[in-house]
């Protein structure tokens, strides 16, 4: 198993699109620089040990197709700007310790057909934005 940080280096791998990092042993924060890799795809770095935020530099990813962070220690907001992702399907920050609200702004994610925020300390209502998600067929 992978252990240890992510190497913020992995961000000058502009040609990557796919990066799958999950059920490791990693530790440490999301770096910021992944929001650097323009033609990523999937980025899946669940059931890790990964603390900190969701770096708001991911909303650069506007190729990004699934975002899997769940199963880590991840605390904070989910960043507003991961609506920036346009092409964005699924989102999973399952099981973190995710706060503050949800943001309406997810809305804008026309493309979303799964999105998990179970098991964190979010809180408020689900904002009446996400129905009209119009593809959305797993909340």
């Amino acid at each position: 198993m992978l252990s240890g940080p992510i190497p913020s280096i992995l961000g000058n791998l502009s040609y990557t699109e796919k990066v799958y990092l999950h059920g490791n042993k990693l530790t440490g924060f999301i770096p910021p620089e992944l929001g650097n890799m323009s033609k990523l795809h999937y980025l899946e770095l669940n059931n890790n040990h990964l603390s900190g935020h969701i770096p708001p530099e991911l909303g650069k990813l506007t190729d990004l197709f699934d975002l899997n962070v769940a199963n880590n220690n991840l605390e904070g907001p989910i960043p507003d700007n991961l609506s920036l992702c346009k092409n964005l399907n699924s989102l999973n920050v399952h099981g973190n310790k995710l706060n503050g609200t949800i943001p309406p702004a997810l809305q804008s994610l026309e493309s979303m057909t799964y999105l998990n925020l179970s098991s964190n300390n979010l809180q408020g209502p689900i904002p009446i934005e996400l129905s009209r998600i119009g593809n959305l067929d797993t909340l």
